[in-house]
């Protein structure tokens, strides 16, 4: 079975903090725990200090799920969170 969810990429002007680039992308992984951890490799942890960029789940279901899954030390080392 494949997982897929569909996320909102946005990229702000660093000067005005206005929307000038809004993208809907789609991934797909075997399991939702892989697809939580491709999230948080390529996405949410890629941009976690860039203030022009921002990703988030459209769903809102998937989001509680993927907040209590990051919220587990051994998911958020595993998928290669800073743990200093």
């Amino acid at each position: 079975m494949v997982f897929k969810a569909k996320l909102t990429k946005q990229t702000r002007d660093r000067f005005t903090d206005k929307i000038v680039k809004r993208e809907t992308i789609e991934i797909e992984a075997s399991d939702r725990a892989a697809l939580f951890a491709l999230f948080f490799k390529e996405y949410d942890n890629l941009y976690r200090y860039c203030n022009e960029i921002s990703c988030s789940l459209q769903d809102e279901t998937l989001r509680n799920e993927y907040r209590q899954w990051l919220a587990e030390p051994a998911n958020y080392a595993a998928a290669g969170g800073d743990m200093w």
